[in-house]
């Protein structure tokens, strides 16, 4: 069996996708697993410019999208921006999730009432700064108080949970999906030709479909993770007897995909890219367990289209408790660290007081999370 080997960046090239020579003047950096999802394996020698920006604003920026709750979720950092926020619903009301997981309306609630010769006004918003515009803009109009208003502002819960949709799949997310997997193995084997290429880049580019793409789920993970590992894996794997050649992509450890990219492969060949989004870092060595896959199964997953919905579920379940669970901890740390020690001048004995202060600090925090609203 033949292992992937990471090829350098200096053989010379032409597009993967339209077959323009590769020159300084229209190569580009292409991310493999777009950035925006924290991706960080690059190459400048796969596609020109021209294709990575088309894909970039066509088939990757669905696939950005789709996946823009993860992200958020980890406080994913970009290269260049950051993911926006993301729109859910929280007690009926829509909000905004943030990078930090903090939680807006995305509009105030605002009710006018008039009793006789009087005016009543009634807001809820989550934003102090907003709060503030919209009294002294109301001040301005009626014999309102705006600093007596703010004082009495009441603080509420908002709600319990946020919900949001989640839509993952489609033409153009598959189309991303199928170029990762293609740039992937011609990034670690670009001197090996695979049938099937047409089709794969023709797909890619918008043209034919490609029905040799779909969600994936195998009976185990192809990668065994301890608790609290969420990566990012690529990975293809041959079967000689079978004349396949697979990919395998999970992204944030939830969402898996299965890719045919040839049915008349012999090569024993197999290969894997994997990065820990907690840590940060490409992992070099793990312990990796490929599938059995035969054409059997291949076709009933590609005809049947059947989405495994159990196993979808658990590993969101897993993801978000993870991604939940160290940034809101950490963001209670840094809080309780604040209120009660900084506070004291470098150098202060710590009392036994000032430790139970702490404590108290963290068990409030780790207490049902409910973002709050100002109220008038």
């Amino acid at each position: 069996m033949s292992q992937m080997t990471e090829v350098k960046d200096d053989i010379k090239r032409n597009c993967l996708l339209c077959d323009t020579i590769l020159r300084p003047g229209n190569m580009s950096l292409e991310h493999i697993i777009p950035n925006a999802l924290g991706g960080r394996l690059k190459s400048s020698n796969l596609i020109c410019e021209k294709c990575n920006s088309e894909c970039g604003d066509g088939c990757d920026a669905k696939l950005a999208n789709d996946f823009n709750p993860f992200a958020n979720l980890l406080g994913i950092k970009r290269d260049r921006g950051q993911p926006p926020a993301i729109t859910g619903m929280m007690s009926g009301r829509q909000v905004y999730m943030n990078t930090k997981g903090e939680v807006e309306l995305v509009k105030p609630d605002f009710q006018k009432e008039t009793v006789g010769d009087s005016v009543k006004f009634k807001i809820a918003e989550s934003s102090r700064p907003r709060l503030e515009a919209m009294l002294r803009r109301l001040a301005a109009k009626y014999p309102i108080n705006a600093e007596e208003a703010l004082k009495q502002a009441q603080t509420e819960h908002l709600g319990d949970y946020v919900t949001f949709d989640l839509q993952i799949g489609g033409r153009e997310t598959f189309r991303a999906i199928v170029k990762m997997a293609y740039l992937f193995f011609k990034h670690k084997h670009p001197l090996n030709k695979i049938v099937g290429e047409d089709a794969l880049v023709s797909f890619i580019r918008g043209g034919r479909d490609y029905k040799s793409a779909y969600f994936f789920f195998p009976r185990s993970e192809i990668v065994k993770r301890n608790h609290g590992d969420i990566y990012h894996v690529l990975a293809v794997k041959s079967f000689p007897k079978e004349k396949l050649l697979v990919a395998f992509i999970d992204l944030f450890s939830v969402m898996s995909f299965v890719i045919t990219l040839s049915e008349d492969f012999t090569e024993d060949l197999e290969g894997y890219y994997l990065f820990d989004l907690v840590k940060q870092k490409e992992l070099q060595s793990v312990d990796i367990s490929f599938p059995l896959v035969t054409k059997k199964l291949l076709d009933d997953i590609f005809n049947k289209l059947v989405f495994p919905a159990d196993s979808f579920k658990k590993r969101l379940a897993s993801f978000l408790s993870l991604a939940q669970t160290q940034k809101q901890f950490d963001a209670i740390l840094e809080k309780a660290i604040h209120s009660v020690f900084d506070r004291s001048p470098v150098g202060t004995t710590i009392t036994a007081q000032m430790v139970n202060e702490f404590v108290n600090e963290i068990m409030i925090g780790l207490a049902p999370i409910r973002p709050m609203r100002p109220m008038v």
